[in-house]
Formats: structure tokens, C-alpha cells, sequence
């Protein structure tokens, strides 16, 4: 019986940028690695996709090209800041 996990899909992160895409790709391969559970994988893809869509329609499209454009005042989009914290290692992560 195989351990390894199916990869994620992310079809649903299609909107933004190739370079979002590989550094989501990335972080959840690392997350992986550490060996999170695939529903923490696809519920971190889920809060991510969340986050993208609910930013005010003028941050979209820099954030959309570039996630690490990220500043604490896009957090204010959620009520709850975890998808923030969620996106941080996006910052240092290479």
C-alpha cells in the first residue's frame, strides 16, 4: 500500500499568474513533505483561493501577478487573519 499522497490540483488558482501558481505549488509540496494531511493541503489551497477572490477588486491584479506584494492591510479582507498567516512563507520561501 502505497503513503504517497495523489498530487493537488490546482485548477482552481487558474486566475492568477504562473508564478502564484508555482509558488503555491511549491509551498504545498513542502507542507507535504512535512507530512500534512491532503485535506490540510487542500484546505490551505481553499483559504488561499478564498483570500485571492475576496480582495478588493484594485489589489487584485498585482496580487493576482504577484502574491509576495502582499502587505498586512490585505489581510484586513477577512475578518480573521489566518489566510494572511497562511501566505506569509510565500515571502521567504525561496
Amino acid at each position: 500500500m502505497s503513503t504517497q499522497q495523489p498530487p493537488l490540483s490546482l485548477h482552481r488558482l487558474t486566475f492568477v499568474s504562473t508564478l502564484n501558481q508555482d509558488l503555491v505549488a511549491d509551498y504545498l509540496a513542502h507542507l507535504r513533505t512535512r507530512h500534512y494531511s491532503a485535506k490540510t493541503l487542500q484546505t490551505t489551497l481553499g483559504a488561499l483561493v478564498t483570500f485571492y477572490r475576496l480582495l478588493p477588486p484594485a489589489r487584485q491584479p498585482r496580487l493576482w501577478e504577484d502574491v509576495t506584494r502582499l502587505t498586512p492591510a490585505d489581510s484586513s479582507v477577512l475578518p480573521n487573519a489566518t489566510v494572511f498567516l497562511l501566505c506569509i512563507p510565500f515571502r521567504n520561501f525561496h
